[in-house]
């Protein structure tokens, strides 16, 4: 008489040993990973797009940040050849010497002027045009020297800085939602020396930063 054969089954089985703390956390399923891998891109690009909208809501501030250091060249520049600004209303014209300038016409307090505006005064029945001396800065009308040149200049310059902005800013969310997704699938070991790397990257990032 034959023995029947147990038929097997279709149950999982889970050794009893296993490590969850050693082996990385849980197993999931591969549509598991792809739905946690869809809800980390969502959260990612949702970050971006909510730095973009805090950057183009700041975008004028963003705009003096990085004309701050032209406006320091300029002023370096014009005191090292001892120029004033030459305006015509508001808008710049040139830079001109005051030592040329002083054969001819005699300022007070050299040292306080910073622009010469050239305006209509009127005098007895004519107007003429004269030098108006200024403590006036120039660089207050540096913008007139950044210019557009192409109708779409002007929101592509925007759009970048929204963009790069809202990148930088988003990127501490960013790297915490990455290591939501990629940590538990690591074992201890790993994750050990991923903490290790990733803060002696930046004790290094913090210290070439005290040196900029």
């Amino acid at each position: 008489m034959s023995e029947e054969v147990p038929r097997p089954t279709d149950e999982l089985v889970v050794d009893q040993e296993w490590d969850e703390t050693a082996g990385g956390g849980p197993v999931k399923t591969f549509l598991e990973h792809l739905e946690d891998l869809r809800w980390t891109l969502i959260k990612c690009m949702s970050a971006i797009v909510i730095s973009m909208v805090v950057c183009f809501s700041l975008l004028d501030n963003i705009i003096s940040i990085l004309k701050a250091p032209l406006k320091e060249a300029e002023a370096l520049r014009l005191q090292s050849k001892k120029q004033v600004g030459f305006l015509i209303g508001d808008e710049r014209l040139a830079n001109v010497s005051l030592s040329s300038l002083t054969n001819h016409i005699t300022f007070e307090n050299t040292e306080e002027i910073h622009s010469l505006h050239l305006v209509p005064e009127k005098m007895g029945t004519n107007w003429v045009m004269t030098l108006r001396p200024s403590t006036e800065d120039p660089l207050d009308t540096l913008q007139d020297r950044l210019k557009n040149y192409k109708p779409v200049d002007g929101f592509l310059v925007a759009f970048h800085l929204m963009l790069y902005g809202g990148m930088v800013i988003s990127a501490p969310f960013i790297i915490f939602f990455i290591g939501q997704f990629v940590l538990p699938a690591l074992k201890i070991h790993e994750k050990k020396f991923l903490y290790q790397t990733t803060g002696f990257g930046a004790g290094l990032f913090m210290l070439g930063g005290l040196f900029c």
